[in-house]
């Protein structure tokens, strides 16, 4: 009968009815996980019952409200330290991901570095232009979406802005300084630069990430996609290039930049006006990419890491 209970709760069920008959509650399952539980009934008296049962209830809610670890991208988790294990209070945990990323962005401006305008150089004068004149538009649009109208809001847009795009050159140039090292080609790595959906996406991301950490109850994503007129298609492209380069993130912020592109590949590039029916008709032939096509590389098969095209 467990058998048969374990195969209906993984294709139908939502909450293991099984709590009420267990000595203890049973671990949180994830949709491929297939390892029965084990079943003990013990006989209580109606009042001890009912106690282990509203304990058992309460500690599953607890557990429950817990962010599970996303499926994607586990690999470039950061091994955990004595710090991970302290336990903090929202306040203080929201503190040390703020302190964490202000570290980061300590010897950043809010324009290109001396070392990604050494990279710029080698390219003609007006891609450098281009890439602060799109950080310069996103910049308007986030300070007009956040304020809504309200000037007493100005004050800590204008704080979350810095930040974001300090950031955003971090960012910025830890990818293109690693496509610059694999030694491509002058043209591709002149075509990467430019491109304005990539510079567009690496903005929206820090941003983002700035949004989670002050903790932002309404402007949770993806307010920052309809803030800045982007779609998710272009957006969840750079995730994964920028956890795998941006060694500094902290385990919270990629746990949280995987949870979000996992509900973009879920659901958001998927929708009516998505850019990705657009390029399927357009490929030749026209037709989704084959698993090859796309499967990430294991570890032990080379060098081969996600690039920015």
């Amino acid at each position: 009968i467990n058998n048969e209970y374990d195969a209906y709760f993984l294709k139908q069920g939502e909450y293991d009815n099984r709590l009420f008959l267990e000595n203890s509650l049973p671990p949180t399952r994830s949709l491929g996980d297939r390892t029965p539980s084990k079943v003990t009934v013990v006989h209580r008296t109606p009042s001890d019952q009912s106690h282990k049962v509203k304990r058992n209830l309460l500690r599953q809610l607890e557990e429950s409200m817990i962010p599970q670890t996303p499926l994607s991208n586990r690999d470039y988790l950061p091994v955990k330290t004595e710090d991970d294990f302290i336990k903090r209070t929202p306040i203080s945990e929201q503190a040390d991901i703020l302190n964490r990323l202000n570290s980061l962005i300590r010897d950043y401006r809010t324009e290109p570095s001396p070392e990604l305008e050494k990279i710029l150089r080698r390219f003609e004068p007006k891609i450098r232009e281009d890439i602060i004149k799109i950080q310069e538009q996103l910049s308007e649009k986030f300070i007009l979406a956040y304020c809504n109208g309200e000037e007493n809001a100005i004050g800590f847009a204008e704080e979350k802005l810095e930040h974001g795009v300090k950031l955003f050159y971090r960012m910025f140039e830890l990818m293109v300084h690693s496509e610059a090292a694999r030694g491509y080609s002058a043209i591709s790595l002149r075509n990467t630069v430019a491109n304005k959906d990539f510079i567009s996406a690496t903005f929206a991301i820090s941003m983002e990430i700035f949004l989670n950490a002050y903790g932002s109850s309404d402007r949770r994503f993806p307010w920052v996609l309809n803030a800045l007129g982007l779609h998710a298609f272009f957006v969840g492209k750079v995730i994964e290039t920028i956890i795998m380069h941006d060694t500094g993130l902290s385990r919270k912020i990629i746990k949280h930049l995987n949870t979000i592109e996992e509900s973009m590949l879920e659901t958001m590039v998927w929708a009516k006006d998505s850019p990705l029916y657009d390029q399927l008709v357009e490929s030749n032939p026209p037709r989704p990419p084959r698993y090859e096509d796309v499967m990430k590389p294991h570890k032990g098969h080379g060098n081969q890491t996600p690039t920015l095209r």
